[in-house]
């Protein structure tokens, strides 16, 4: 598990679009539409690579720290301390996976769930504390109940009202 010093250049760069994200995402998507709809596939073996999709989809960062350097970084990730660093998934996978086979695509509500956050390890003990305490709960009520503050860093402000969060 890398820490976030030995990441800090990817950490601390500013996250922007581009057209090879866009086309990460837009395969992955097409990728996961073709799955739901195969037929004489055991279920199992859909969730798995619906899963690792989603997960793909997460990490469209050309390069070598590509899974790092995504547009959501908590502050114990970007802080001077060492913490080694996850990529961790807002929302729940297991939950995307069966909202996708539920609803036969990857519609746009359910895309917009695909979002995913560099947390520290410490933040990550404290969302999977959350996820055992509070059950059904998800997304980024997820972390505000484990008290992870996120930085938005392709506008360089608080994410989805963390305005708790200091840089």
């Amino acid at each position: 598990m890398p820490t976030n010093t030995t990441l800090r250049n990817t950490l601390n760069a500013q996250y922007q679009e581009n057209d090879t994200r866009i086309a990460a995402r837009q395969s992955a998507v097409a990728v996961i539409n073709s799955i739901v709809n195969l037929n004489n596939v055991e279920d199992v073996y859909k969730r798995n690579m619906i899963n690792h999709a989603i997960w793909m989809y997460t990490a469209t960062f050309p390069g070598n720290n590509w899974k790092y350097g995504i547009k959501f970084r908590s502050q114990e990730a970007l802080a001077e301390e060492v913490h080694p660093v996850i990529h961790e998934h807002v929302f729940k996978r297991e939950y995307l996976v069966n909202a996708i086979l539920e609803a036969g695509s990857v519609t746009p509500e359910i895309e917009g769930k695909f979002i995913a956050c560099v947390v520290s390890r410490n933040e990550n003990i404290r969302l999977r504390e959350v996820d055992r305490d509070i059950p059904g709960i998800d997304g980024w009520k997820r972390y505000r109940a484990a008290n992870v503050l996120v930085k938005d860093t392709s506008q360089g402000t608080a994410a989805n009202g963390f305005e708790d969060y200091k840089y």
